[in-house]
């Protein structure tokens, strides 16, 4: 942190951060005087009953995870976070990705509610709340994030007003935002063809 300059004034500009996160993980941590991620399991996964998702996997879990592959489809090495686990590290499955999104959907839950402000302007075409992407899709809000790592890249978008969301989860990673760009496409025609059902 001590070698990062500082180029503009705090709240002025957006950048992209995967520190970001783990900072907030640590933050966190201090505040409540208990790990990340034990805060994580207390706060959403038991309450949200995600039983399969965990960022420590038994020997039994390991069996069950998906071969990544990158761009010249050569196996990738499954992701071990080293750090609190705000940008990487959890391990689920598309059923506890729906009781995610329900989690999400239900903005009677103060931490639901709270995360989902708008808190910054891009000169893009999203918004920024926590580590949230907030864009406008035919007069409704989106809650949409994308992420990658090696060999895997997940995308999730939540419409509170129109009560769905969608994930997608994908086992292929590459450069140049081809699939990325494809997708969150994919992802804007069937979000609207849900919504004009």
């Amino acid at each position: 942190m001590h070698q990062i300059e500082i180029t503009s004034k705090p709240g002025t500009e957006f950048h992209y951060s995967n520190p970001a996160p783990e900072i907030t993980a640590y933050i966190l941590e201090k505040t409540y005087g208990i790990p990340y991620q034990k805060l994580i399991e207390q706060y959403i996964l038991m309450p949200n009953e995600m039983t399969n998702t965990r960022f420590v996997l038994n020997p039994n879990d390991q069996t069950l995870l998906i071969q990544g592959y990158n761009g010249e489809k050569e196996p990738q090495e499954h992701y071990q976070n080293n750090l609190w686990g705000g940008i990487a590290g959890l391990h689920s499955n598309t059923r506890d990705l729906i009781k995610y999104i329900r989690y999400h959907l239900n903005d009677s839950i103060p931490e639901v509610r709270e995360s989902h402000k708008n808190f910054f302007s891009t000169p893009y075409d999203f918004d920024i709340g926590y580590h949230w992407n907030i864009v406008e899709i035919e007069d409704e809000v989106c809650y949409r994030h994308h992420g990658g790592i090696w060999g895997m890249q997940n995308w999730l978008m939540i419409f509170p007003e129109s009560d769905f969301g969608i994930a997608v989860l994908s086992n292929a990673s590459f450069d140049g935002g081809l699939l990325s760009k494809g997708i969150d496409d994919k992802l804007e025609d069937l979000a609207l063809d849900i919504k004009g059902k």
